[in-house]
């Protein structure tokens, strides 16, 4: 593949997207230029140079690399790791035309509707579907980047608390700002679909006020659908809930009779999303909570509860260094050098001046002081936020940064607006301004530095003494356009390029071979082994490279089948290149160590087999009970049930004679044969979510657990065709949702001004 097709790609989406845009609004054409041209100039070399937006330590992971700890920071903190090989299944089942539901190569297998990391749905992740993980990352990026331009520009023109409508050009700046700070941090993961669209959501709702026509109520529909499909649950609540609240503050100049009615047609397009978003939500629902991430936060939750249910000890949380709230970045850099915290304090200072009156200035009080608490992160604020699990970690931020780069460019906006108005109006008063806004940022730029060298603040100084002559200079020229345009460029270049450079690799690491890798490929007996990959390679790319692996991705798998496997992962997420009686259940046939050659294991299980005999579980923890058991071949751990027999210890008489084999695999669909001449029980290493469903010679069986959280069923003797058939939990009640929802869709978008003439 050429490495400008990337890049094509991009700019052919990015065109139609435009136009499909300019036929809601009134979008200049240089504002669908500068996007352009803005995420050509930040993302150009992924784009056209063959590179991947992904961290350099990716092509250091053995076998390609020398450092084995970057296997462990890598699958913790890379997304093309975690999320791409989930992204990847779906486009391969979507384009060979099977339904995206189950995914039997990650770990014993992955609902991929139900799991939000597949992003089955996701609008934005479409767009990288004609190409390879490492190509498709990038041009998801630049797209996610464009659409956060292109209406974070709308929502800053038509979002009007902040001291009325913002001027072109300092909306662009606010939009230039939030798309960097927010989407461009996050890059990769889920939540960058949220920051992206939350402009959209944003626009949207506010168009719903100003003219509710059948445009604009399809649109609000899709974009609150794409947000919550976008594969973030925590950050789509926070979006759609900020965005009510955003609208709410923008109705609040109205009486309250006209803020009751476009703020009812935003609650409509919610619902009416929500439901049309339900045949993957519901899934999530029901999946998400019995993962070992959302495990792992609720037990966090529930101590929290436990040891401060008022919060008062987290309202006096320590707060040890700036938390990075976008992602791997402290707040002040993300947010340029000063100017852009300096132009926001002084759009909040005209949104409140003496031309307001207080009633509508307490909406944009509030959004601008938790905006600034969130920025500064006095310890107290960042004690609520780690209270509710809102706080941010060192590898993605905080769900809520986008809120608060969103209000900061809100802020941005106004503050430049009024510089605009005052270099127009009162060139003098202008231009003492901006002097004034170059010499603070110096001083801020001193302030907070981290340490950086006497050369870096020397720099500072030196860059803000030319910016002041060069206002001194202009004024003395006298062209006003040239101070303002002065104005507009120093936040915008102040962030631009402090989000440079970004980390980039080669493309190579996505699609180099290794030693082993090809042997582990065609491991005897093919598609019915699972290969597992042991520390010398994370399970994220050897799931790229089409090896099956007996390992799942840390947070992503459920949380019983990583209780199972925690005795064998040294560290988390690896496995122990050792021998272990669990390896057999797992239907691990070959190991890869540190070594070139994979070790083989002859005794490993295929993925369904006949135990000869079955001991009940006494219940409590599976591990404990598997501990017991030295040999999966003669004895299985069996789930008690009333409905299924028997329910005590049993062993087969001639287990020899019994023969079961394989006849199809499918994407979600095995086909199997059994000649029994006794009842047995057929076990397997298939994880059971509740969505497998077993079909005995064409007629329902019932099924139960058997070693853990794995698919079993007693069979009785006779020549037996097996079929196994997965359906995600939640779906059909999510289709008939989804039908409800297209069907108010369609009452939902009918033109208002219909209806008024049929009334008449």
């Amino acid at each position: 593949m050429t490495p400008l097709l990337p890049g094509i790609w991009f700019l052919f989406l990015a065109l139609v997207s435009a136009w499909i845009v300019r036929r809601l609004d009134d979008l200049p054409r240089r504002v669908v230029g500068g996007a352009l041209g803005l995420s050509l100039l930040i993302l150009a070399p992924v784009l056209f140079r063959g590179l991947v937006l992904a961290s350099p330590r990716i092509d250091s992971v053995p076998p390609f690399g020398g450092d084995p700890t970057a296997a462990v920071s890598t699958l913790r903190s890379a997304p093309a790791v975690r999320i791409l090989p989930l992204q990847r299944e779906v486009r391969r089942l979507v384009l060979e035309g099977s339904p995206p539901f189950w995914y039997a190569d990650h770990g014993t297998g992955t609902p991929l509707l139900a799991a939000p990391e597949a992003q089955v749905a996701q609008p934005l992740a479409f767009v990288a579907w004609p190409f390879p993980p490492g190509p498709g990352l990038a041009v998801t990026a630049a797209f996610q980047l464009f659409v956060a331009l292109l209406f974070g520009w709308l929502a800053l023109r038509r979002f009007t608390p902040f001291g009325g409508r913002a001027g072109g050009g300092a909306a662009f700046a606010g939009s230039v700002v939030y798309a960097v700070i927010a989407v461009l941090p996050v890059h990769g993961w889920p939540r960058a679909h949220v920051a992206a669209l939350f402009p959209a959501l944003v626009y949207a709702l506010c168009r719903l006020r100003d003219d509710p026509g059948r445009r604009h109520r399809f649109f609000a529909v899709l974009v609150v659908a794409a947000v919550l499909l976008a594969g973030a649950p925590r950050p789509a609540v926070v979006a759609l809930v900020s965005g009510l609240v955003l609208l709410w503050s923008h109705l609040v100049p109205l009486r309250p009779s006209g803020r009751l009615l476009p703020f009812g047609r935003s609650l409509g397009a919610l619902a009416v999303g929500a439901a049309l978003s339900a045949p993957v939500l519901l899934p999530a629902a029901l999946w998400v909570p019995r993962t070992e991430g959302h495990l792992e936060r609720a037990e966090e939750r529930l101590q929290h509860l436990r040891e401060d249910p008022l919060g008062l000890e987290a309202l006096r949380l320590h707060q040890a260094g700036k938390p990075s709230w976008g992602g791997g970045e402290d707040p002040w850099r993300q947010l340029g050098r000063g100017s852009v915290l300096l132009l926001a304090a002084l759009g909040l200072v005209s949104a409140l001046g003496p031309a307001s009156r207080w009633r509508p200035a307490i909406g944009p009080l509030i959004l601008g002081g938790v905006a600034w608490a969130v920025v500064l992160a006095p310890a107290s604020f960042l004690g609520v936020l780690h209270y509710f699990h809102l706080a941010p970690d060192d590898v993605t931020g905080s769900p809520v940064w986008f809120v608060v780069a969103f209000v900061v460019a809100l802020l941005l906006a106004a503050g430049l607006t009024r510089l605009e108005a005052r270099v127009w109006h009162r060139p003098r008063e202008g231009e003492l301004m901006g002097a004034a806004l170059v010499t603070a940022e110096v001083l801020l730029f001193v302030g907070i530095g981290e340490g950086g060298s006497g050369a870096d603040e020397i720099l500072g100084v030196a860059g803000a003494a030319f910016l002041t002559a060069a206002l001194v200079l202009v004024r003395i020229l006298r062209p006003r356009a040239r101070i303002a345009l002065l104005l507009l460029a120093l936040p915008v270049v102040e962030v631009v390029f402090g989000a440079r450079p970004l980390p980039v690799t080669s493309a190579e690491a996505f699609q180099r071979s290794a030693p082993g890798l090809e042997a582990l490929r065609t491991a005897p007996g093919g598609s019915f082994r699972t290969a597992v990959v042991g520390p010398s390679l994370p399970p994220g790319m050897a799931l790229l490279r089409d090896l099956p692996d007996a390992r799942a991705i840390p947070g992503l798998r459920p949380a019983s089948y990583a209780r199972l496997v925690a005795p064998l992962e040294r560290p988390e997420g690896f496995f122990a290149v050792e021998d272990d009686p669990l390896y057999d259940l797992l239907a691990v046939r070959r190991l890869l160590g540190a070594g070139d050659a994979p070790t083989e294991r002859p005794r490993a299980l295929p993925l369904f087999f006949l135990p000869a005999s079955v001991q009940p579980f006494p219940g409590g923890d599976w591990s404990r009970a598997l501990s017991r058991i030295d040999d999966f071949h003669r004895t299985a751990s069996v789930q008690r049930s009333a409905d299924v027999e028997p329910g005590d210890a049993w062993r087969a008489e001639t287990p020899e004679d019994d023969r079961l084999w394989v006849e199809h695999r499918g994407d979600g669909r095995w086909i199997l044969r059994a000649i029994l001449h006794e009842p047995r029980l057929l076990a397997s290493s298939l994880h059971q979510d509740g969505g497998w469903r077993l079909r005995l010679d064409g007629d329902l069986h019932p099924t139960l657990l058997a070693n853990g959280p794995f698919l079993a069923a007693w069979l009785p003797a006779g020549d037996h065709r097996l079929e196994l058939v997965y359906r995600p939990p939640g779906l059909p009640a999510g289709t008939v949702l989804g039908l409800g929802g297209l069907a108010a869709l369609l009452v939902f978008v009918r033109d208002p001004r219909a209806e008024r003439d049929g009334s008449r």
